[in-house]
């Protein structure tokens, strides 16, 4: 493997059947300078954790995705792969029949006559490294798992603008930053409408679980659906957006003027009380209805 590459070694190993313990989790390839996690045990490609932790969200094992775990590179095992036997890299092409250990490759490709004939990937700035045929470079990358890609994802956001997602990430994580992408398409709970997460819940971060009643942004804050409780605490339990002006024309709890406003009475006072009220201001009631009467009849001799 070229000094300054990425991903594990990808060489044709003499034993076609290795120990699945010399393989990396996250490039699948044979280790590279092998890191042990102390959460779960296993072992990734130093620099595959490297790129991991810089295209997510939070630095989270790639295996059991607790967060703020520590590495250590794992010399037993490093010790183990370099005396791994391997074939040349010119083997199928050009015919060398070299195979050694692998940590003799670089002082045999210094020699081979067959050199000239590849191009490495470590020039790039996702390069794996290996030595790959003349040409071939663009479509190898096109499948390297450590390339960065970008998500395009798109649609509305908070505002209601269509937008593209465009962050990047490892072409290996873009299956999982698409499950969790603030432009993903996303559906109401409440009246499934479908758009994007970041428009239905007025959030640019996501949440893995939503709650059972999300808070009142984004479609959520006009959702005709969307379950809300009536002002005056009833015990209706919860409305429907829609239903909500229709329920207070007929909640007992809610305040509304006497019937005798017009007459002069300004009292203010709960549906379910309006028959006591009635009652007890019932001869102040006729003083305003006789009142208005005289005043009205006053302005029609006028």
């Amino acid at each position: 493997m070229a000094e300054g590459g990425y991903g594990g070694h990808e060489y044709d190993f003499v034993n076609e059947s290795l120990d699945p313990k010399y393989y990396c989790l996250v490039c699948r390839n044979v280790l590279r300078e092998p890191m042990l996690t102390d959460c779960c045990g296993q072992h990734y490609c130093k620099s595959c954790l490297q790129q991991c932790n810089r295209s997510s969200y939070t630095r989270r094992c790639p295996h059991c995705r607790r967060e703020n775990y520590q590495s250590i590179l794992d010399q037993s095992m490093q010790r183990d792969i370099n005396q791994l036997k391997i074939y040349c890299v010119n083997r199928s092409s050009k015919n060398c029949w070299w195979r050694d250990e692998l940590s003799k490759l670089p002082r045999h490709l210094n020699t081979c006559p067959q050199r000239e004939n590849m191009e490495s990937l470590e020039k790039y700035p996702s390069g794996c490294g290996k030595l790959i045929k003349m040409g071939e470079i663009e479509a190898h990358r096109e499948t390297y798992p450590l390339e960065e890609v970008t998500c395009n994802l798109q649609g509305p956001n908070e505002n209601n603008e269509v937008v593209t997602c465009g962050q990047g990430v490892l072409r290996l994580e873009l299956p999982i930053h698409e499950k969790i992408c603030p432009f993903r398409t996303f559906e109401c709970k409440f009246c499934k409408k479908a758009s994007t997460y970041v428009s239905i819940t007025g959030q640019a971060h996501t949440d893995v679980k939503q709650p059972k009643k999300p808070p009142e942004r984004g479609h959520y804050a006009e959702c005709p659906d969307y379950p809300l409780s009536c002002k005056n605490k009833c015990r209706s339990g919860e409305i429907r957006r829609a239903d909500m002006e229709q329920h207070l024309g007929e909640c007992p709890l809610e305040t509304i003027q006497c019937e005798h406003w017009e007459e002069g009475c300004n009292e203010m006072v709960r549906r379910k009380d309006m028959g006591g009220h009635m009652k007890a201001f019932k001869k102040q009631h006729q003083e305003y209805v006789r009142f208005a009467y005289l005043h009205k009849k006053k302005d029609m001799k006028i």
